[in-house]
């Protein structure tokens, strides 16, 4: 069926005024036919179907297929796109799946790629023939969330980049008309749980409801609770209490949302019991991520029996971190298996766990050499979580947090970070990257290739990864490929070497300076200096465009060599408009002595101390013996392969399907 012909759309668009959504769903399909064509399309405003050849948005086409989409499984922002003889139907449950739906369809069949905010790709067309069929779509994780510059609520334009991107988070913050808020609230945003036991209101009369640390205030999770894990009703107030009053106003407040969360206080930030108390035994028993379950299972019940009796039955949920000091399962090892410590710790319908875990560095999240080498059982936890809960949702990490612009070696991590979290059955996918930092190369590059995995994970990372070089840096693209590769692999090959090679994602780059290989570095640059080159034949507006771009690459690259080459990594900060090199580091104005000012930063000492053998290879390696190719989808890892030749063997050894089976 001809779409577009001799360069005009032949349908109108005609959208449901009763979506919120549909509007704008109607104006970015126009905008986009527009850009393909050369020509407008019309759109019409109805509350029925009408007349013509009509691109609808927000109907069905007839009440069976009304019926069909009650009864389908759209996982949230997924949609049902109807192409007949004559007439296209565009629904979804959810308003936001109504602008996905227009995304997918200009993606599918028009070949539209929404790459960053700046760079976009809409090739001609002066035919386009459409398929008889019926697609249903829906994302592969029901959140998704990948946190890089479109955290930012104040820019305006990162709001159709996030859409773009077909994100769901509960940072993002939108009006109605492109979606509204996601389903998930937390007072306050993440880290909340000490809002809801109110300072200002209890802290004079009860100091026993808090604790006092030494970056944040918490709550006491034991108070009000008995030894058999219900409420303690001989006390009139509370911490339990207090939490599920004050709960049920956010739930009230915002009717949309199904989510809550109640999640930690950041760091070690938690009440200390006097030795030989009897709250110490608590803790004893149940450690601290038990009695956390302990007082959410409380928290998430009595919500539920509320809301059943209140609210006709809503559906509530709420989510809380395993994270930090909380992040070990609260498991016992019995008979060889891995069981709750009682029946308290086993997590209700309604309570969601939210693993947070610092890796994906030098291992991805399901390398069993997370086990042997970083210190953090990370599978192991993973699998106990699975012993005393349901449903999860994570929150994985992308970056070095205390360097944006350091290059991160996660590219060869995707594809298992993906399948893994997928088969684990992870419902809200997040990674959280360079977070507010405006223009961060990496973060943009990788947000387009999982926020695509995230909605559907059956694509082949090495075409989204090579189109978005092709089209962000031009005829630099192959040269920043192989410039990164270089950095890939040679990460991989020090995993192989050297045992604490940090499978952590903060300050692992800065810290390991001495087995920065600058000799390495040197060919990494004389990459992206051949690909300037290759941009500066170009004329005009493009030359500058790509230029722009490269000189962002160029930041991480020339910073790698620190101090030796610093004039030009500020000549490039000017250029590209890079706006912050770390989660608390805005760029100075000018900076007279070293480029980070670490001990400022995070009171650490660098650089780590590197054993002589380590450096010895180092310095010895053949750099031209580091590829400068790299296949996506070969999940190999050469680490493991050089640990192998070693006679370095792991720890542990079982196959990953024992964690996502």
């Amino acid at each position: 069926m001809l779409f577009i012909k001799n360069g005009k759309c032949e349908f109108g668009i005609a959208y449901n005024v009763n979506r919120k959504t549909a509007e704008f769903s109607a104006n970015e399909l126009a905008k986009y036919v527009e850009i393909a064509t050369g020509n407008s399309v019309n759109i019409i405003p109805t509350t029925k179907l009408i007349e013509g050849k009509n691109f609808y948005i927000g109907f069905c086409k007839d009440e069976i297929s009304e019926n069909e989409l009650k009864k389908t499984d759209l996982n949230g922002d997924g949609f049902i796109l109807d192409i007949t003889d004559g007439q296209i139907y565009l629904n979804a449950k959810v308003d936001r799946g109504l602008i996905y739906g227009v995304y997918r369809f200009l993606e599918t069949f028009l070949d539209v790629r929404f790459f960053n905010t700046d760079c976009e790709r809409t090739p001609f067309f002066s035919e386009l023939d459409l398929p008889i069929k019926k697609i249903i779509e829906k994302p592969a994780f029901y959140m998704r969330s990948y946190l890089n510059k479109m955290l930012d609520n104040t820019i305006k334009e990162f709001d159709g980049y996030y859409l773009k991107q077909k994100m769901c988070n509960e940072h993002k913050h939108l009006p109605e008309n492109l979606g509204g808020e996601c389903p998930m609230y937390g007072r306050g945003g993440t880290h909340n749980m000490v809002r809801f036991v109110p300072q200002e209101k209890y802290f004079e009369s009860h100091p026993e409801f808090y604790a006092v640390c030494e970056r944040y205030t918490t709550i006491d999770l034991l108070n009000g609770i008995t030894d058999d894990g219900k409420i303690d009703e001989t006390m009139d107030v509370s911490v339990i209490k207090i939490v599920i009053e004050e709960m049920k106003k956010d739930i009230i407040a915002n009717p949309n949302a199904v989510f809550f969360q109640f999640e930690q206080e950041d760091s070690d930030t938690y009440k200390r019991y006097e030795e030989g108390s009897h709250q110490a035994e608590i803790l004893a028993k149940y450690g601290r991520s038990g009695i956390l379950v302990r007082f959410c299972n409380i928290l998430a019940t009595e919500l539920q029996k509320w809301a059943d009796k209140e609210l006709n039955g809503r559906k509530i949920y709420i989510v809380t971190f395993a994270y930090s000091y909380a992040k070990e399962p609260p498991v016992v090892e019995k008979d060889g298996k891995l069981v709750p410590i009682d029946d308290t710790v086993i997590a209700v319908d309604n309570l969601i766990i939210r693993q947070a875990f610092f890796a994906n560095c030098a291992w991805d999240y399901f390398d069993e050499m997370q086990d042997s080498i970083g210190g953090s059982d990370m599978r192991g936890m993973m699998e106990g979580w699975r012993v005393v809960a349901k449903r999860f949702f994570f929150w994985a990490y992308d970056t070095d947090h205390a360097a944006f612009t350091w290059y991160f070696p996660s590219l060869r991590n995707i594809r298992r970070n993906i399948d893994g979290f997928k088969k684990y059955g992870v419902e809200y996918m997040m990674f959280e990257s360079a977070d507010y930092g405006n223009i961060e190369w990496q973060a943009d590059l990788k947000c387009y290739i999982y926020s695509n995995l995230m909605w559907n994970p059956n694509q082949d990372i090495n075409v989204l990864y090579n189109e978005y070089l092709e089209n962000y840096f031009g005829p630099a693209a192959d040269y920043v490929k192989r410039a990164s590769a270089l950095l890939e692999n040679y990460s991989t090959w020090i995993s192989g070497i050297y045992d604490n090679y940090i499978v952590c994602t903060f300050r692992w780059t800065y810290r390991h300076v001495d087995i920065q290989n600058e000799r390495l570095f040197d060919r990494a640059i004389a990459l992206l200096e051949e690909g300037e080159r290759q941009i500066s034949l170009l004329a005009g507006d493009k030359a500058e465009y790509f230029s722009k771009h490269l000189a962002a690459a160029k930041v991480t690259f020339y910073q790698m060599k620190m101090n030796k080459v610093i004039h030009h990594v500020y000549q490039n900060v000017a250029k590209s408009g890079v706006t912050r090199f770390s989660g608390c580091e805005d760029i100075p104005p000018v900076r007279k002595q070293s480029f980070f000012n670490v001990e400022m930063q995070h009171g650490v000492k660098v650089p780590v101390i590197i054993p002589d053998d380590v450096k010895k290879q180092v310095e010895e390696l053949d750099v031209f013996s580091i590829s400068d190719q790299l296949d996506l989808e070969n999940t190999q890892n050469i680490g493991k392969i050089v640990r192998k030749n070693l006679g370095k063997t792991n720890n542990k050894q079982e196959n990953i399907e024992t964690v996502i089976q």
